[in-house]
C-alpha cells in the first residue's frame, strides 16, 4: 500500500528533547527538566506541572502508585553532571496539585503518501 495513515494525537505545549516516559492505566506520564506532564488517553487531556527537579535524559518507571525517576544529568552553564539519585513521586500528589497548563484535544487523521 502506498498510503500511510497516522493520527495526530496531540500537540505538546513546547518541544522536548528526550523526556522520561512511563504509563499506568490510561495515563502517560512524561518528565523533562522541571516539568512533569500527564496525558489522559481517554479524556484526550494534557496537563503540565512544575516540579523541582532539574534533570534531563533521565528514566522513569511506574510501580505501586508511584513514579520513580532514575539518573539523568544536571545541566548548568558550566557543566553537565550525571545524577546518581532516584526520586519517587506518589500519584496522589497529582490530585492535590493544580496544573500550570491544561489542553483538551480532538481526534484528527492525517494522510500522507509514502514511497513515491
Amino acid at each position: 500500500m502506498d498510503i500511510e495513515i497516522w493520527e495526530t494525537e496531540a500537540e505538546l505545549f513546547s518541544g522536548l528533547e528526550r523526556p522520561a516516559i512511563t504509563y499506568h492505566e490510561n495515563i502517560i506520564y512524561f518528565f523533562e527538566d522541571r516539568k512533569m506532564f500527564t496525558y489522559d488517553l481517554k479524556a484526550k487531556q494534557l496537563k503540565e506541572y512544575e516540579i523541582d527537579l532539574s534533570l534531563k535524559y533521565s528514566s522513569m518507571y511506574y510501580y505501586d502508585n508511584k513514579l520513580y525517576i532514575f539518573g539523568g544529568r544536571v545541566e548548568t552553564a558550566y557543566s553537565n553532571i550525571a545524577s546518581s539519585k532516584v526520586y519517587n513521586i506518589d500519584l496522589e500528589n497529582f490530585k492535590n496539585t493544580e496544573p500550570v497548563r491544561t489542553k483538551i484535544f480532538k481526534k484528527e487523521i492525517t494522510l500522507a503518501k509514502a514511497n513515491e
